[in-house]
């Protein structure tokens, strides 16, 4: 079996490459032929982005009122888009060699050229919008086919459990144990990433996120973009280290408009739509409930029921020409008991949190636009549980939670000149919590030598923490001339909280780019990023009683676009991330999944007094026809410097390939994913002679090699009301028996002692199929 597993994995691989590199010849005729009447013009823009032809545009410019009502000549794209521009007085301005903005035209057809609606007043250029940055992917969110470089379209690709999240999880520089579905962006931790949703900060999206976060709280059906920096990101994104998850929600006004889904994992609902007559005020709503069994069965050693529901509104309104006012809300809750009868572990989880802000953009005048952000955040928590493991731990520990936020932010951008972008901004954040922790734990006299623990441990904890940090950024987008862009930044932030005085960090931010031809484009960027905690953040597990410094880290990118052609594209960066004095962390080699780790004896301190980052990301995107692919290699170090020696991260993964196909035909599409990388490295037990057990040097050892193909079926069957999609997902298909997790258990050796030994007990996610129907109306 594992030899017929090999053979397939290697096939699906060969696959993947012969699809990225199908000759150009092959599709002359595949530009987009299926009519574009009847769609908005938004809509018919985004038909045409290529990998090597992108089109921005502002809302407030090409706002859903616009409507084609005939085809282009078929030809270039950007001849295309021009000629559906054209009647409402638009045109595109070329940035780049790649990327064209939508802007008015001195020129405008008469009136009995053009269609009926006609260009709004105010409409800020877009330039500003537009990153030089080469660590950079935009995940689309339309069912339809991928259109970039950036990475596949959210819905094409296989997502177990409807995450739009997922395809994050198969871009260069991401790794994830294939269980969780939070991710470690180059080397950092999962704490490093930002998450915006339409720009409000999200601190936990996660559902389950004591047994490794499974999923998202965001179905893929209600995302329209998601915008992935995996490092050297701009100034306006702060406060995290690693990377920005930046995600925009589709519009309300979107067909289709309203949905029913049900699945093996959760059932759904979603409206949306104008509301009244006047239509200047629409609105958006989904909830979700879990279906999830199955899987539960298969991960758990003796039993996990987990329940979840979460639920997405928000409300636009136009009052203006130029102004939208929108309040949103986010809500998700979840909870799971679970029992595993050979170590003697038992424990109750309850998460639930809430996210409520307004949101308010105007345009003050033609070339310059403000936004504001105002908005609470709760955090709740409540954990519980007990282990009773004969001669290796015994205790309990109640955990419960509560955390309070407001943030406020505000940024202005608009044009200075013909060749500077500017952007102006602030942050403001205030937090308060109350914590009521207790644990208890005995260990066994041999245990607690082997890992250096004390024999009893008692941790209480009653606090009521808080965090204030606020910060400035400003940022200037100059094209130097029209090969040269440069993008200068600075952000500057003062932090302050329980046990933490006022901290200020600055972080400088250079990004450049320049066009060596029409096809090609060189980038380079420069960075501090700083990290401080949030409230939620305090680590009262392992005995934190005041939040630490700030950490901080540099990063040098360096990066080289090349598009040959419309339908292929290739990309290369090299980076190297640097951290002085990282802040201690506290791991459990032995089982990454368990579910009370302060009760465990292998919860150990990992203190680095430097950490390096550094790696190499090839990839290449393939659009054409009916078929999409993306084939990407890294080669990565992660390692932090303990006592003068390089040990690597828990998480590092030497050698990584991750491959994309999709495919459609009709009402029939397909895709595949497949992931493979060296396995993580792992510390040993070494059993001496004498029976004594002691632990091997720090993640010396390594895993067994990870791999995974997920693949996803879909049939769509459209109707004169909406259309109904049948889709089957399957991750691991193969059910290729990645290893996962260890007991310790005690075994005898041959002269009659006995020793501890580590036991596999359960590995990464299996074979798990998932069927869902969806009705879209």
């Amino acid at each position: 079996m594992r030899v017929l597993q090999s053979i397939l994995g290697t096939l699906a691989l060969h696959c993947a490459g012969f699809l990225i590199c199908v000759p150009y010849s092959a599709f002359c005729e595949a530009i987009d032929s299926q009519s574009s009447v009847g769609l908005s013009l938004a809509q018919a823009l985004q038909r045409l982005q290529r990998p090597n032809f992108h089109i921005v545009f502002s809302s407030a410019l090409v706002d859903d009122s616009l409507r084609v009502r005939a085809d282009p000549q078929v030809g270039k794209p950007a001849s295309m888009a021009r000629e559906l521009l054209a009647p409402y007085g638009l045109t595109l301005s070329e940035i780049s060699p790649s990327l064209f903005a939508v802007v008015r035209s001195s020129v405008v057809l008469a009136p009995s050229t053009a269609l009926t609606a006609q260009v709004p007043k105010t409409a800020p250029v877009a330039l500003k919008e537009v990153t030089v940055t080469a660590s950079y992917y935009r995940l689309e969110g339309a069912s339809g086919l991928p259109v970039g470089l950036e990475g596949p379209q959210l819905r094409a690709g296989p997502h177990l459990a409807d995450d739009a999240l997922q395809a994050v999880e198969r871009l260069p520089g991401v790794a994830q144990n294939g269980f969780s579905g939070q991710i470690h962006i180059r080397g950092g931790e999962v704490s490093e990433t930002l998450l915006l949703l339409d720009g409000f900060p999200i601190r936990q999206i996660f559902h389950l996120s004591d047994f490794q976060g499974l999923f998202s709280a965001l179905d893929v059906s209600v995302v329209k973009r998601i915008d992935v920096y995996t490092g050297g990101f701009p100034a306006r994104y702060g406060n995290r280290m690693s990377g920005v998850l930046d995600i925009q929600t589709r519009d309300a006004s979107e067909s289709p408009k309203d949905s029913v889904g049900l699945s093996t994992v959760n059932a759904s609902a979603r409206v949306s739509g104008a509301i009244g007559s006047r239509g200047n005020l629409d609105g958006l709503a989904i909830v979700r409930v879990s279906t999830l069994q199955r899987i539960s069965r298969e991960v758990a050693a003796d039993a996990l029921q987990p329940k979840f529901s979460d639920a997405l509104a928000k409300l636009h309104w136009h009052p203006a020409d130029g102004m939208t006012l929108s309040m949103q809300f986010l809500s998700s809750q979840d909870s799971h008991e679970t029992r595993d009868s050979e170590i003697g572990n038992t424990g109750r989880f309850d998460n639930r949190t809430r996210y409520a802000w307004f949101h308010a953009e105007q345009d003050l005048s033609q070339n310059w636009r403000s936004e504001a952000w105002v908005g609470n955040s709760l955090l709740a928590s409540d954990r519980s549980g007990a282990v009773d493991s004969q001669d290796i731990a015994v205790g309990q520990v109640t955990d419960h939670r509560r955390s309070e936020l407001w943030d406020a932010r505000a940024r202005f951008y608009g044009h200075a000149g013909s060749a500077h972008a500017l952007e102006l901004g602030g942050e403001w954040a205030a937090g308060d919590g109350d914590y009521n922790y207790r644990s208890a734990v005995t260990f066994g006299p041999q245990i607690a030598r082997l890992f250096g623990r004390p024999v009893s441990t008692v941790n209480n904890a009653v606090l009521s923490p808080y965090r204030r940090d606020a910060a400035l950024y400003a940022s200037d987008h100059w094209q130097v001339t029209s090969r040269l862009a440069v993008e200068m930044g600075i952000r500057v932030q003062r932090s302050s909280g329980l046990g933490l005085k006022h901290y200020t960090s600055q972080d400088p931010r250079l990004l450049l780019s320049f066009a060596l031809n029409r096809s090609t484009r060189a980038f380079a960027s420069w960075g501090i990023f700083h990290q401080s905690d949030d409230v939620q953040d305090l680590d009262v597990v392992d005995g934190a009683r005041e939040f630490p410094r700030p950490q901080h880290s540099e990063q040098l990118i360096f990066g080289i676009q090349y598009h040959p052609k419309d339908h292929i594209s290739y990309r290369a960066e090299v980076f190297r991330k640097t951290q002085q004095s990282p802040r201690p962390r506290y791991e459990s080699f032995v089982d990454p999944l368990n579910i009370l780790p302060e009760l465990s004896p292998d919860r150990i301190v990992i203190a680095p007094s430097h950490a390096e980052i550094r790696g190499v990301e090839l990839s290449t995107a393939y659009t054409q026809g009916p078929y999409s692919a993306r084939l990407s290699y890294t080669w990565s170090q992660v390692y932090d410097e303990i006592n003068g020696l390089e040990v690597a991260r828990t998480w590092d993964q030497t050698h990584t390939i991750n491959a994309i196909v999709q495919w459609r035909a009709g009402p029939w599409s397909a895709s595949t994913a497949v992931n493979v990388h060296s396995g993580w490295p792992t510390t040993p037990l070494l059993s001496l002679p004498n029976g004594t057990t002691i632990l091997g040097v720090r993640n010396s050892a390594t895993e067994p090699r990870y791999q995974s193909l997920d693949l996803r079926v879909a049939y769509r069957q459209e109707f004169q009301r909406g259309s109904l999609e049948f889709a089957l997902d399957v991750a691991n298909t193969l059910n290729h028996d990645n290893h996962c997790c260890s007991d310790l258990v005690w075994s005898q050796t041959p002269l009659g002692a006995k020793s501890l030994a580590l036991r596999e007990s359960q590995s990464w996610l299996p074979r798990v199929p998932a069927f869902g129907v969806r009705w879209e109306f």
